[in-house]
């Protein structure tokens, strides 16, 4: 997905995982007698925005993109929010933003950080009154974005392997929970299924582009035993999920994790061709 927050871009690989829009009407209820209240529209509620996205150093400056966008909510900046194809969301502040970090190196600098950001509509009376966007393309009566490009081979493979990463992640999660909260455990297993399965999709995609496309062959060679690893503790924990064992689930998804990391390490060559353009290059041409 590609859009754009003020001057912030989210395009290539710091794409949404989720975006989810709020939008909900003001009701009034006017009681009457013998009978149920009438329900009367008095107006709308400010459109709320969460959009939920992963920074990582492979692809980004996670310390440095979390600058520009805490700049924004501690200056509660007016700023528009609109899609790649020019559609406007409306303008925005940023209410709030969670991180929740994935990785550091030695020193502590952040190599991988989950970040939500909730945006509550700004409503602007003055028309004349417009937030800057600079990067967006002026055309009398509308305002165009380029559309996002056609992602690279080793963009997909990275898009894909973040997906993992995500998945992963919440799942072991979920299930720690659920060993702590009875009453979550099957929302937990019905998730992990869900999970288990996107991520199984997940490595069939990463199976498929390495294998067709000559640039990566060498390096996905390479990451071939790690990529082994993690298919393996996917059936494993798949296993455990469908059996009902929580305890075991929650090794299993420790050790899929586990299984994951080296695999972030190993696909390393991968992700510094990312900025490589995508050409149709089978192995063998």
């Amino acid at each position: 997905m590609y859009a754009i927050l003020g001057d912030y871009k989210f395009q290539d690989y710091k794409g949404f995982q989720e975006l989810e829009v709020e939008d909900e009407i003001v009701l009034s209820e006017h009681p009457v007698i013998n009978g149920k209240p009438r329900l009367q529209a008095t107006g709308q509620k400010l459109r709320q925005i969460v959009i939920k996205f992963l920074l990582h150093s492979t692809f980004s400056d996670p310390e440095s993109d979390m600058r520009i966008l805490q700049g924004y909510r501690l200056r509660s900046e007016i700023v528009p929010f609109l899609s790649g194809d020019g559609t406007s969301f409306g303008n925005f502040v940023i209410k709030n933003i969670t991180t929740d970090l994935t990785q550091t190196n030695k020193k502590g600098s952040i190599i991988g950080v989950e970040v939500s950001i909730t945006l509550l509509e700004a409503v602007i009376p003055d028309t004349n009154r417009q937030p800057q966007n600079k990067l967006a393309t002026k055309i009398p009566g509308v305002t165009v974005l380029p559309l996002a490009p056609r992602s690279s081979d080793p963009q997909l493979i990275s898009k894909n392997l973040r997906l993992i990463n995500t998945h992963t992640n919440a799942m072991l999660k979920e299930l720690s929970l659920a060993a702590r909260v009875a009453s979550s455990v099957d929302r937990a297993f019905r998730s992990s299924k869900n999970r288990i399965a996107i991520i199984k999709t997940g490595l069939s995609n990463i199976e498929k582009i390495g294998t067709q496309t000559q640039k990566i062959a060498t390096s996905y060679t390479s990451a071939k035993g790690s990529i082994n690893q993690v298919k393996n503790s996917t059936e494993a924990l798949s296993v455990f999920v469908n059996a009902g064992d929580l305890n075991s689930s929650i090794q299993g998804s420790t050790q899929l994790r586990n299984s994951m990391g080296k695999l972030n390490v190993d696909a390393a060559p991968i992700n510094n061709l990312t900025a490589t353009r995508r050409e149709a290059d089978p192995v063998g041409a």
